[in-house]
């Protein structure tokens, strides 16, 4: 009589395990396409892969910047415009020292003519 419960009990257990698999069926889901993406924020420090020194060649104030931030750049490409105060006070001065020269130049070529000519009735005299 033992056995038989012993049977019995053991025959609901397995039915019941059994009944739990069959009842955990698979479930059944539409496929939808749609791009995967994934982001991570990290915090980092960049380190630039080619430091240069940048010189101008007079100094003065910084007018426009030409090109942005992390631009690649040639060589010769023009960065940024300078307003040099000092700069154009010395171009003034100089243009204006041209301008005196000429003059001179145009006074002593006048002289020299003057001076030809009285050479030459001076010459024409003595002959």
């Amino acid at each position: 009589m033992m056995g038989s419960k012993k049977f019995i009990l053991s025959t609901i257990v397995a039915a019941s395990f059994a009944q739990l698999a069959w009842g955990q069926g698979t479930e059944m889901a539409a496929v939808v396409s749609k791009p995967v993406s994934r982001t991570i924020t990290l915090p980092g420090e960049i380190q630039p892969f080619l430091n240069v020194a940048l010189h101008s060649r007079v100094g003065g104030y910084v007018d426009r910047v030409l090109v942005d931030r992390g631009s690649a750049v040639k060589e010769g490409e023009l960065l940024i415009e300078l307003s040099a105060p000092e700069m154009k006070a010395q171009i003034a001065e100089a243009e204006s020292k041209v301008q005196v020269a000429e003059g001179d130049r145009l006074q002593a070529e006048a002289k020299l003519a003057s001076l030809e000519s009285t050479l030459a009735s001076l010459e024409a005299t003595l002959a």
